[in-house]
């Protein structure tokens, strides 16, 4: 079995638009058409059995429909994740309609949304999200897409983890896209999980290795990235690890199971 941590997707009816003018901001062109069904089929087509969608509302005005979709998506090996603008007002109603819903976590990107993954006025979002027992996943590291300052860097992200001990946080793209040698200095050994989001497949083996080890793999969250990363290229190098079957497993699904409760 194999579960998919950090997946992308929209409705039916914006999916075209949206991974057009996403694809023209990156270097990187889709593996899908962008839609519920497609990423369905395209993962199962890898051998993926499960999967998160990370869903981002990237305005305070998005994100009662950002969380609607999300909310429509549940389904049998399904976890969408809903999103919470920092600027959003009614932040712990929509947290609260997330939760009674079922949705296991919420996805943040703070170059999207405006302010730095530290920014103590996004910690009242966090306490009231970890409160609730939510899983929180953060991407980490640079976003081709976009310029400017990066506002989620590991030296940033552990921080967080520092503030808010014993919350479910994960650190998106192996703890910082772009960032390996950053990621393996402040976030290894540090409470939070690590997905391996078009980031572990991009290092050397011996650094990848070195970085699942020290960190522990229990911590490890198997992810493509999809519609912007190939599922079959990140399965070959995680294959090619020195790794246990048992710590295939874990990378690959387990670990998943246990922190999303499933």
């Amino acid at each position: 079995m194999k579960i998919d941590f950090h997946t992308h997707c929209f409705p039916d009816k914006l999916a075209e638009r949206a991974l057009s003018q996403l694809a023209h901001r990156s270097i990187f062109k889709p593996f899908f058409d962008g839609t519920l069904g497609g990423l369905k089929a395209r993962l199962y087509e890898a051998g993926i059995d499960g999967m998160v969608i990370c869903n981002i509302a990237t305005n305070p005005k998005q994100t009662q429909s950002v969380n609607d979709f999300a909310i429509s998506s549940v389904s049998e090996n399904v976890w969408p994740f809903g999103s919470v603008h920092p600027l959003y007002e009614n932040y712990k109603d929509e947290i609260d309609r997330l939760h009674a819903a079922g949705i296991k976590g919420l996805k943040f990107h703070p170059d999207y949304q405006g302010l730095f993954v530290d920014d103590e006025r996004m910690y009242p979002i966090y306490e009231y999200a970890a409160n609730k027992g939510m899983i929180m996943l953060f991407h980490t590291g640079l976003d081709v897409g976009l310029r400017g300052v990066v506002k989620s860097t590991p030296d940033r992200f552990v921080n967080v983890i520092a503030a808010f001990k014993g919350a479910k946080l994960v650190a998106a793209h192996a703890g910082g896209y772009a960032y390996a040698d950053v990621s393996e200095e402040y976030l290894i050994g540090k409470d939070c999980w690590l997905d391996t989001s078009a980031s572990l497949s991009n290092i050397s083996k011996k650094q990848a290795e070195r970085m699942i080890k020290n960190h522990g793999v229990d911590k490890i969250l198997f992810a493509t990235d999809l519609p912007w990363f190939k599922p079959e290229k990140e399965i070959r190098f995680i294959d090619g690890l020195d790794l246990t079957a048992e710590d295939r497993e874990k990378i690959y699904y387990k670990n998943a199971r246990k922190l999303l409760g499933v």
